[in-house]
């Protein structure tokens, strides 16, 4: 430890303790004796004032120390700008060289300071970072389980087990499919539309009929639809667990998923997605498929997870951005029939995800803020009712599951909100519905022996609403939410509770009977 014993700098009030043998007076006035040197590191604060971050590696610093603009400094001194170097001192018996030199450097100073105040920042910001979760959420995560949190901990190794089984699983492409879309070409991304089925009353069964909430099971063969959400959840999953772990060989095989399905010249997908969700006899593509590119937003936030490591290079990032960056253009202009019924419920809400979440990451972010202040709106307004109620997901035949997958997409745009500095969770619309009152009408069915207000071809897995819970308690700490999570939150394994994680003790509130099991999925997404 440097210190200065100069009586400048006693303290009568607080005299120093005696001295021991280690400690050794100094002179003063001496630059070179301890005294001196505690003095100019005194000095140099004000003067390094642009170092105040840590640098994992020595290359980080690229500017120089006056303009190197990071943190919490914004602004330099202005005599630290202005200020001559000492190698051009001499010419100052030459005013006229002087002055040419001098501008020169003022000059050369100024780019330095622009592209450190606004270039850089806005690259850093804008460059694929993790816009799934508010800022935050993962540093908590990490915090607890530093700290033994039990509540995390089964959800921790869950991943770790997941990520090891990803690990041993070849990347998949979109050449594996054993199927094809009608133009030909296997890079097309291809896919069924579940609910459509056989038509009985003609010889060859087209065209297809509708039947909603059946899945039609030759829907699942020889399409891209599971393989390609496998990809994308897996290049999430295994850049979680190098976030977390900083195991490398997590980030070698999310890069190495994420080249074989999108930059391997022979294997990528085609960015234009014109034939998902056909339906046989009517459509070769819909506008309804685009909700399969939803995972997407998994690939970008799994890259800026990895994006540290070696193994994801800059070719890699420079490709996927080139990659990424068409198929939003096509997202933004496409022009595929859809039907009346669903133009405005989820898939609606589905598509804003991905094109708010890809305008923040390209860059476009004045473009995102107008898109999330217009569907903020019109979201809330047409999909929310008085009572809370989503009526168009009611429509379907298996209401809760899509009232409850709808919730999800304007959950993740309130998200995406809080990125852009626009509140969601905030907003009351003209019938006083929000995005708590569809919360609070879905809410009372965690309880699984409470039947659901209509019938369901299929039941609907009802944990799904313990992450939304988690997710607005985080912003309204209400009573209500506070003894839902205390009484169905229990200890799962779910890899969500790592992304919403709750440090408080919520186990002074009485258990329940109907605490809901957990039941790990296969990453392989077979049953």
């Amino acid at each position: 430890m440097l210190t200065d014993n100069g009586s400048a700098y006693r303290s009568k009030a607080l005299p120093p303790p005696a001295p021991t043998p280690d400690q050794i007076p100094t002179h003063p006035a001496r630059p070179t004796a301890i005294n001196g040197k505690a003095e100019r590191f005194i000095q140099n604060l004000p003067r390094e004032w642009a170092y105040d971050f840590y640098c994992h590696e020595c290359n980080g610093r690229l500017l120089d120390k006056s303009t190197h603009i990071t943190g919490n400094a914004l602004t330099p001194p202005l005599t630290t700008l202005l200020r001559p170097p000492r190698y051009m001192r001499p010419t100052f018996r030459n005013p006229q060289l002087f002055l040419m030199d001098y501008l020169a450097y003022i000059i050369n100073r100024f780019i330095k300071l622009t592209i450190a105040v606004v270039i850089l920042p806005i690259k850093i910001l804008a460059d694929f970072e993790y816009y799934g979760l508010p800022d935050g959420n993962l540093a908590k995560t990490i915090s607890l389980l530093s700290d033994g949190n039990k509540a995390t901990a089964p959800a921790y190794k869950s991943l770790i087990r997941r990520a090891d089984i990803y690990i041993n699983l070849p990347p998949r492409s979109v050449l594996d499919k054993s199927g094809i879309a009608k133009s030909g070409n296997k890079r097309d991304f291809y896919s069924l539309a579940p609910y459509w089925w056989p038509n009985p009353n003609t010889a060859d069964g087209l065209p297809y009929i509708k039947r909603d909430g059946y899945v039609n099971p030759t829907s699942r063969e020889g399409t891209d639809s599971t393989a390609f959400a496998n990809t994308c959840q897996g290049v999430e999953q295994l850049g979680l667990a190098y976030h977390i772990t900083g195991n490398e060989r997590y980030a070698e095989k999310a890069a190495d998923f994420i080249r074989a399905w999108f930059l391997n010249s022979r294997t990528s997908m085609n960015y234009e997605v014109n034939f998902a969700q056909e339906v046989p006899g009517l459509h070769s593509g819909r506008f309804e498929g685009i909700i399969e590119m939803r995972h997407l937003t998994r690939i970008t936030d799994g890259i800026a997870l990895i994006k540290r490591s070696s193994h994801w290079t800059k070719e890699d990032h420079e490709q996927f951005r080139s990659w990424l960056s068409k198929y939003y253009k096509w997202l933004l202009n496409v022009d595929l029939p859809i039907e009346k019924t669903t133009e405005f419920n989820n898939h609606l809400s589905w598509r804003e995800v991905q094109v708010i979440q890809f305008s923040l990451v390209l860059d476009n972010r004045e473009f995102a803020i107008n898109r999330i202040k217009k569907y903020r709106e019109e979201l809330i307004e047409s999909q929310i009712f008085d009572a809370g109620d989503q009526r168009l997901e009611l429509l379907r035949a298996n209401s809760l599951g899509y009232s409850l997958f709808n919730l999800e997409a304007l959950f993740r745009l309130a998200t995406l909100g809080e990125h852009l500095g626009e509140n969601w969770w905030s907003y009351v619309g003209s019938k006083n519905q929000s995005l708590y009152s569809a919360l609070d009408f879905v809410a009372p069915y965690c309880d699984a022996t409470k039947p659901w207000i209509k019938s369901e071809v299929r039941p609907t897995d009802r944990r799904r609403i313990m992450p939304l819970l988690a997710q607005a308690y985080r912003v309204r700490k209400d009573e209500v939410t506070r003894k839902l999570l205390g009484r169905y939150y229990g200890d799962g394994d779910e890899i969500w509770r790592l992304y919403w994680p709750l440090d408080e003790n919520l186990s002074d509130t009485p258990g329940s009977d109907h605490v809901l099991d957990n039941k790990a999925i296969d990453p392989t997404g077979e049953k």
